[in-house]
């Protein structure tokens, strides 16, 4: 990974970001505390984690506590995905703990939904993805986006 991370860095101002998957994926990066170890071990400055609320909710203790611990330094791209893959803001995910950490460490990068669009059915058969939470991606975007505005709109 130093490598592919020193290349990266050689090219342009390239980030990369190791994502922490759950238990039932992988046994390499589980949890927030690994991938911020591993970014230092690589010490590149180019190596930032990638939080995932789907995997989070699995795996770590809090949500604000995998925040704080990525912190400003090494947390470089999020996730906002319900924790059954839905609409975010229709689950359990502790959208306004999580809200609140980000806005503590003042992180500014990108915050993108992920769901699975319906008609897309190889990546859901590959997910697990056995019922529809909408009729379409569109529907999944919008409404995700909507909640999670009205969520963060609570807390600003």
């Amino acid at each position: 990974m130093r490598e592919v991370a020193l290349y990266a860095k050689s090219k342009s101002d390239i980030v990369i970001a190791v994502e922490p998957v759950n238990r039932f994926e992988t046994h390499f990066l589980n949890v927030a505390e690994d991938a911020v170890k591993y970014c230092r071990d690589v010490g590149t400055g180019n190596l930032k984690v990638h939080l995932d609320s789907f995997h989070m909710i699995r795996e770590e203790q809090s949500f604000a506590g995998a925040v704080e611990t990525c912190g400003k330094k090494y947390l470089g791209y999020v996730h906002a995905c319900e924790n059954n893959r839905g609409i975010p803001g229709t689950g359990l995910v502790p959208w306004e703990e999580f809200f609140a950490a980000l806005r503590k460490i003042k992180y500014k990068g990108p915050i993108v939904i992920e769901s699975f669009d319906p008609g897309f059915v190889e990546l859901n058969r590959l997910c697990a993805m056995w019922r529809k939470f909408a009729e379409t991606g569109e529907e999944l975007a919008v409404k995700g986006l909507q909640n999670l505005r009205e969520i963060e709109k609570r807390h600003a």
